[in-house]
């Protein structure tokens, strides 16, 4: 995916999702190398930024809140982790796309990597188990719904599509690249520039990659099954 998907760009907002990306779990018990690993260095304290989110989570997520120069090398941790485990289910979530950009990537595999496609097509298949995404996306609605409302726009638009249609946007969700102004084209919906402003800033928030961690957990469990 090149760059990593989730820099610190000094914006709290846009990273303050990290800590329910690791969950309430202890220190030893985290599934993530560089997490253990500063745990070791620095015992305690990546527990102590998360205590901090947790006192004052309405000002990390307006961005309102002045980290140490230690908070944010912490941080930073939290951010290792996530971008590691998105690197490590590219392929997964790639496979939920439409059989249009699946097709794509099938036609350009490296030739070489037999065990690798073979995985991919069984991803495919994981994907068209609609257990699988049905839950992904009932996650995904409920988020939207805690955070913007059932009569916000983008439940509203959701709502609408198929599920090939809503399994390439919740693609784009995973990805980072999704624009309001798609849903806009070649229709006459209205909605306010407040409305795109809240919505913007819920998916800028990043909060959504919670639920796709919970579908990357469900996959692994039912692989070492």
């Amino acid at each position: 995916m090149g760059k990593n998907r989730i820099e610190w760009t000094g914006n709290t907002s846009t990273v303050a999702f990290v800590f329910e990306f690791i969950g309430d779990v202890e220190p030893e018990d985290v599934e993530f190398d560089a997490y253990r690993k500063y745990e070791k260095a620095h015992p305690g304290s990546l527990v102590l930024l998360k205590e901090h989110h947790e006192e004052n989570e309405e000002a990390w997520k307006s961005n309102q809140v002045d980290l140490t120069a230690q908070q944010i090398e912490q941080l930073q941790v939290y951010i290792e982790c996530v971008n590691f485990w998105i690197n490590e289910n590219e392929k997964l979530f790639l496979a939920m796309n439409t059989l249009y950009y699946i097709k794509m990537e099938v036609d350009n595999w490296d030739e070489g990597d037999h065990l690798g496609l073979a995985q991919f097509i069984k991803d495919v298949d994981w994907w068209g188990e609609s257990k699988n995404w049905e839950i992904l996306s009932s996650d995904i609605f409920d988020r939207i719904e805690d955070n913007l409302g059932e009569e916000s726009y983008l439940y509203a638009k959701l709502c609408e599509y198929n599920q090939d249609e809503l399994l390439e946007y919740l693609y784009d969700f995973w990805a980072g690249r999704f624009d309001i102004e798609v849903f806009l084209e070649n229709n006459e919906d209205e909605i306010s520039e407040g409305e795109k402003s809240e919505i913007a800033s819920f998916l800028n928030s990043n909060i959504l990659l919670v639920d796709f961690k919970y579908s990357s957990t469900r996959y692994h469990k039912q692989r070492k099954a």
